[in-house]
């Protein structure tokens, strides 16, 4: 079994000591009233002394979180009805692999979303409090990370998307770099989303959710195409780039590389009769694609799955 990733979610880094103002006594007295259970206490600090219900402790935990942490329900409630940030929170349940908690708490996000908002089932929230998760990862990157099928399709349902990460070079200087924290904190968070995507859940369950929806056309653009055999391509090379250029974590990539093909490979033998592998075997829209080479005729175009595999360097497949 695979060991699954947590974020270091209290780590202390040189800014939470340089920027973090100290408790006040009140501060203190709330968070232990709210890690306690003493909702009575709880409330007659936020009501009446008025104390920011998204102060943290000296650990950088929020009030909800020790509230999640502790299962304190009624606590949690009451701070969410009163402001309080879902975000790290959000991420601490998906680390936990709690799909409970994480219901609640993408409840309340659906709750907050405003009037005429996106119909995408949250995104807007969601993407609002981007910079409440930790600068590298989100809540469904550390889902698919994990596998977690479950909270996975919660996401997914809720809005939330994973977009491939754009390149820029060494010495970029621009306000995303910048916030990622220049070279190193972009790289994280590019390798973050391949792995993301490079997940056999999330490759599956965006692609059944898609085909699920009422409102979904017909995908005719092969290089938007959720089918996960073809993104598993994809994705092998674009994979096989990086471990070239992103030589920081060369292994990583190679890793994930190698995951791919084994991944088209593991579904091309699921299939259960030829029927099947015809289905599975034919790729439309090869035509759209420069650098692959449609070899054969007629009926070899049956077979364009090949072509696509060995154009993206998918040798276990081809």
């Amino acid at each position: 079994m695979e060991n699954v990733y947590e974020p270091p979610f209290t780590a202390v880094t040189l800014e939470d000591l340089t920027d973090s103002p100290s408790l006040s006594e009140e501060q203190r007295g709330f968070l232990d009233a709210v890690r306690d259970g003493r909702t009575h206490d709880v409330r007659s600090y936020v009501q009446e002394k008025h104390v920011d219900v998204n102060c943290v402790n000296l650990s950088g935990e929020t009030a909800l979180q020790l509230a999640v942490n502790n299962e304190r329900h009624d606590i949690a409630k009451f701070l969410l009805e009163n402001g309080a940030e879902v975000g790290t929170t959000l991420l601490q349940a998906v680390a936990n692999g709690s799909v409970d908690w994480v219901k609640v708490l993408l409840e309340f996000v659906k709750d907050r979303e405003p009037q005429g908002a996106s119909s995408s089932g949250g995104s807007v929230s969601l993407q609002r409090s981007k910079a409440q998760y930790r600068k590298f990862i989100s809540p469904l990157m550390l889902a698919s990370h994990n596998g977690n099928q479950e909270i996975v399709e919660l996401l997914l349902k809720k809005g939330c998307k994973i977009d491939e990460p754009s390149f820029h070079n060494r010495s970029c200087d621009c306000s995303e770099c910048e916030s990622f924290g220049k070279r190193l904190g972009s790289s994280l968070y590019r390798l973050h989303s391949y792995r993301a995507l490079a997940s056999p859940v999330f490759l599956c369950m965006s692609y059944l959710l898609e085909n699920s929806s009422e409102n979904s056309d017909e995908e005719r653009n092969i290089r938007s195409s959720k089918d996960p055999i073809i993104r598993a391509f994809f994705l092998n090379r674009k994979l096989e780039s990086l471990v070239e250029t992103e030589y920081e974590f060369k292994n990583d990539y190679k890793k994930l590389s190698d995951g791919c093909e084994e991944f088209a490979v593991s579904l091309l033998a699921k299939c259960r009769s030829m029927e099947e592998i015809a289905c599975v075997m034919s790729v439309p829209g090869m035509d759209q694609l420069d650098y692959v080479e449609v070899r054969g005729g007629k009926e070899a175009q049956k077979l364009s799955v090949l072509n696509l595999a060995i154009a993206n360097q998918n040798e276990k497949v081809g």
